[in-house]
């Protein structure tokens, strides 16, 4: 061999070693410190994670003495299961879960753990799939058993849907409970404990009566007086369109984005959708709703029978303010959605004229572009000796198929629910407070059920009421905050809803009030999967509540909560009956409600309230409900606007 390919082999073992050299795989522990984050993950870091991006680097800043309360190495996947403060000279850091890429498919949750090496103050991140198993995931701060929220499917053991409870149960691997009262499923249901309940039930089951009595019964499954669980019924016409519908709901995928249709004669919500960035289409109907709207002076564009079919099909969430009764919507003028068999349909109603003869007998309704006489006067003669007849303007129904994939169709208007029969024990006050009565006893029928109509038509869920709605406790806000904004389940979105109109009563002024909050509180009911959600967000509306800060101190969980009224914040964010005030400015009869999520084992102390002119001890008389799974506490205004109010409370 020539000293030339000795030199060439030389070289190339040269080379090769040098390229496995840098090929040598890197230690656990230098890939976490490291960080293993893209350069575009990276730049979403918060700016309070700038010196552990520098730490990532290599260059754990030196912060003096430091120490990290979970941890007993540098890196501890032990500490991955508990939230700590880490502390330094100079300030403290707290575990944290962050999430990059929100809302697209690579979104990616990691749990960001504070540290020491030597004396110096440092993150790590670790996926808790990845490093303790494909059931962890982050949560407040720590890595925790990612288990299914507990859900029952419920039905009636005499119910002809048994099978259809049996098939939805299998899809959404969850307990079938059958039941042959409804003290029968309560008692089930306080050992059982859910999140979810969905009832089956076939529509001829679904009276009035019975599904407000199980509305109460439900919020006996522990000792407080809230609602207890989030529930939805799983109903259709018969019972192969329940099977078709459970096969639809079964394939259901969260849309990446909602996309809402709202073709009112009023917006409340425009704002907020506006300033959001949630793709609406507002609409307005320009006709006779007990008032006149003017399409123009809204800035509207006025929305035909047309439009609301077309822009149904093209929004996965249809949100409907309308007078209606059990199975119709009604638009403008004559205009409104009907309900049958087949599904929905839109009726248009076209000019034409209607006949009569001398005796008050229909002799038909004609289109007024045709020669209806001949017709009408050998018919009358036929059936009255005679040719006299009259004729007037009329409406001639041209009826279009509705056709919908929407999440959810939500319709605020009375009775939209209502699927067979009226209320056996009508309540007598309502012939007190309203004019007329008669109304709420309206029946509705299953055969041409609005709601029914528009799951048939491909709908995924409907909510609305089964008795008179009543614009001031309609749910707009939770529907847009809940559900829109902050992307939670359709069953707690309602569940929400009714415990805040549930603690509204105690506030109620006056008998009116009282009946109308009592009445509202039971109003809203969903037809649909309670755990389904319509939007992936978790945008957190302005409200009244400033800042809220965790710490886990041992077993014990402590809440800084900072409250600031403000007068562009109507209403705070509490729904009480007390509240309503013609004035634009906060008064002294608006509360903050803070919800703080806990066990139904845990009990909460609420240490005190600090106002801006002193101090004030929070009591659990006046401020501080225990709703099972979460804490309410009521935070009232009597200070002003723009006053920091805060209070702390603690849960063992």
């Amino acid at each position: 061999m020539g000293i030339n390919k000795k030199l060439l082999i030389l070289f190339s073992l040269l080379v090769m070693g040098v390229f496995l050299l840098g090929c040598t795989p890197q230690s656990t522990e230098d890939k976490l410190a490291q960080g293993d984050l893209t350069p575009a993950e990276k730049a979403q870091l918060p700016p309070e994670l700038k010196e552990g991006e520098t730490a990532l680097a290599g260059k754990a800043v030196n912060f003096g003495n430091c120490v990290d309360a979970d941890s007993t190495a540098i890196f501890d996947k032990n500490s991955l299961t508990t939230k700590s403060t880490t502390t330094y000279a100079g300030g403290s850091k707290e575990d944290k879960c962050y999430t990059w890429n929100k809302g697209t498919p690579q979104e990616k949750t990691r749990l960001i753990e504070g540290t020491c090496k030597n004396k110096k103050f440092l993150y790590w991140y670790a996926t808790c799939s990845d490093y303790l198993g494909k059931d962890f995931k982050c949560v407040e701060g720590k890595c925790e058993k990612n288990l299914p929220d507990k859900y029952i499917i419920a039905v009636h053991s005499d119910s002809p849907f048994g099978k259809v409870a049996e098939a939805f149960a299998v899809g959404k691997k969850a307990e079938l409970v059958q039941f042959v009262s409804l003290p029968d499923l309560l008692a089930k249901l306080k050992t059982a404990q859910p999140k979810y309940l969905a009832v089956v039930a076939s529509p001829e089951e679904l009276t009035p009566d019975y599904m407000n009595t199980l509305d109460k019964t439900l919020r006996n499954i522990d000792d407080d007086m809230f609602l207890d669980v989030a529930y939805g019924f799983i109903t259709s016409f018969n019972e192969e369109d329940a099977f078709a519908y459970v096969d639809r709901l079964l394939q259901y995928k969260t849309p990446s984005e909602p996309q809402v249709y709202y073709p009112n004669p009023y917006n409340p919500i425009k704002k907020k959708l506006n300033n959001e960035k949630i793709k609406t289409v507002f609409g307005c109907i320009n006709g006779d709703f007990g008032f006149i709207v003017d399409c123009a002076k809204l800035g509207e564009e006025e929305h035909t029978m047309d439009k609301v079919l077309k822009y149904s099909q093209e929004n996965n969430l249809l949100w409907f303010n309308v007078h209606g009764a059990p199975n119709e919507l009604f638009f403008s003028g004559d205009d409104k959605i009907v309900g049958n068999l087949s599904g929905a349909l839109g009726a248009v109603f076209t000019l034409g004229v209607e006949c009569k003869c001398k005796n008050g007998e229909s002799a038909g309704t004609f289109a007024d572009t045709i020669d209806y006489w001949p017709e009408v006067s050998a018919y009358c003669l036929n059936k009255t000796g005679t040719t006299d007849a009259s004729c007037q303007s009329t409406g001639i129904p041209n009826f279009s198929p509705f056709v919908t994939n929407a999440s959810i169709v939500i319709a605020e208007s009375c009775l939209g629910t209502r699927i067979n029969g009226a209320p056996s024990n009508d309540n007598p006050t309502y012939d007190e407070i309203l004019s007329t009565g008669e109304n709420n006893l309206i029946e509705g029928k299953v055969n041409d059920s609005i709601a029914l109509s528009f799951l048939k038509s491909g709908g995924y869920s409907f909510l609305g009421a089964n008795v008179l709605a009543n614009s001031f406790f309609m749910p707009t806000d939770a529907i847009m905050d809940d559900m829109i904004l902050q992307g939670k389940a359709l069953g707690e979105v309602v569940k929400n809803y009714r415990n805040k109109n549930i603690l509204s009563g105690i506030f109620a002024a006056d008998q009116y009030t009282q009946f109308w909050v009592d009445t509202q509180t039971t109003a809203w009911f969903l037809l649909g999967d309670p755990s389904m959600k319509i939007s992936n967000k978790n945008i957190i509306p302005e409200n009244c509540v400033k800042q809220i800060t965790k710490y886990q101190t041992g077993s014990k969980a402590q809440f800084n909560v900072t409250v600031m009224f403000t007068s562009d914040v109507e209403n705070s964010n509490f729904n009480a009956a007390a509240t309503f005030n013609s004035e634009p400015d906060v008064s002294s009869a608006s509360y903050c409600l803070i919800r703080i999520p806990k066990s139904t084992l845990q009990k909460i102390k609420v240490t005190g309230l600090v106002i801006p002119g002193g101090y004030q001890p929070l009591t659990t008389e006046n401020s501080h409900w225990d709703a099972g799974d979460e804490e309410l506490i009521l935070v009232p205004n009597g200070y002003g606007s723009n006053k920091e109010i805060k209070f702390q409370a603690e849960i063992e």
